[in-house]
């Protein structure tokens, strides 16, 4: 959620970021793939094994 809220902040807000544009993101909800494996696969991961 507060990634949501940051990136879709005016760039000229203190509170605001941007991911690079070689960052691989999600198109439906323009999250980086990288945040997705950190905070959901990844912790799931011993649960699948």
């Amino acid at each position: 959620m507060v990634v949501l809220i940051a990136t879709s902040l005016p760039r000229e807000s203190i509170s605001s970021w941007r991911y690079s544009d070689l960052m691989p993101v999600e198109p439906a909800t323009g999250l980086a793939l990288v945040l997705i494996s950190m905070w959901i696969i990844v912790p799931y991961f011993p649960w699948l094994s």
